[in-house]
């Protein structure tokens, strides 16, 4: 795509559209995390014998068990959220985001969450991959291609390149 191209400001558009999407949806959620008022289980719930609860009461019962936990969730929801706010951190930012999503994604699904949770927690994880497209190359030179027929122990060429231009004459 040409640089000054409708598709290539479109492009970009949409990525900075997928990138506040996700940030924001993910301030969101983080917040009663973070007050302890997310997870609230019913009285009944807890009077209720064990086997005859459901799975989504289980799972609530369990994440309202400890507020600790909440409260890293919401840091870590908080803390990526304003990873994707910047341009140089959105990258990291969208990596971070990808196991928190699909962890919510599971959790909707397996333990019968509400449906429309389940397709916010899809959006999220669809908008961060979708920031991350760009970046695609850039992230399989840095994961893959630049380690490629290494053996074990082996240095790379370019930190060797970068020592001796830092050894003394």
């Amino acid at each position: 795509m040409e640089k000054g191209s409708l598709a290539s400001r479109i492009s970009r558009k949409l990525q900075f559209f997928a990138r506040y999407w996700v940030g924001t949806i993910l301030l969101i959620y983080a917040a009663p995390k973070v007050m302890g008022t997310q997870f609230r289980v019913l009285e009944s719930v807890y009077d209720a014998p064990l086997g005859q609860v459901s799975d989504f009461w289980l799972a609530w019962s369990f994440f309202a068990r400890s507020y600790h936990y909440q409260l890293i969730l919401g840091f870590t929801e908080i803390t990526i959220a304003f990873l994707l706010i910047f341009r140089r951190t959105k990258t990291l930012g969208a990596l971070c985001s990808l196991p928190i999503t699909i962890n919510i994604i599971m959790v909707d699904y397996f333990f019968g969450v509400a449906t429309g949770a389940l397709v916010v927690a899809s959006t999220l994880l669809i908008g961060a991959l979708y920031v991350l497209v760009p970046d695609i190359p850039r992230l399989k030179a840095f994961f893959w291609d630049a380690h490629k027929g290494l053996r074990p122990g082996a240095r790379s060429p370019q930190i060797l390149s970068m020592r001796s231009s830092f050894s003394p004459a």
